[in-house]
């Protein structure tokens, strides 16, 4: 049974981190994410409509995505383009994930934060409490 959630739970975080892959913003400096940022989040004025910067996605917790670029013709094409192994602290997630500019930020039921390239599934930097190090590759 522990092994089922455990693979059910990695799954689930691949198949987000699939269609978060897709959902990028291209720039040369990231736009400043304010309160009036916050606030449009998941609504028709969102600036970013290809992020997901609160839980939830909107105020309202609608947990719906605008974007259209999977519709009912071609969900059925959709595959596995990478998987993160959360590791330590993966054990029955229930977190929603943030992303901007490309990143993945999430954290684990034991309080292990990290991000991931959402363009590659490559671990930008991951933070364990407890004394444990964290390990930070390119940014």
């Amino acid at each position: 049974m522990q092994t089922f959630r455990r693979n059910r739970s990695a799954l689930l975080l691949a198949a987000a981190l699939t269609l978060a892959s897709r959902a990028t913003i291209s720039a040369q400096q990231p736009p400043v994410v304010d309160a009036a940022v916050l606030r449009n989040a998941g609504t028709p004025a969102d600036p970013f409509p290809g992020s997901w910067l609160t839980y939830g996605k909107s105020q309202s917790e609608t947990r719906y995505s605008p974007l259209k670029q999977i519709d009912a013709a071609n969900v059925k094409r959709l595959g596995l383009e990478w998987s993160y192994v959360v590791g330590a602290g993966g054990y029955n997630q229930e977190g929603t994930p943030l992303v901007w500019n490309n990143t993945i930020y999430g954290s684990t039921t034991w309080s292990v934060v990290y991000a991931v390239d959402a363009r590659t599934g490559k671990q930008i930097w991951r933070w364990e409490s407890g004394g444990q190090s964290a390990a930070v590759q390119g940014h």
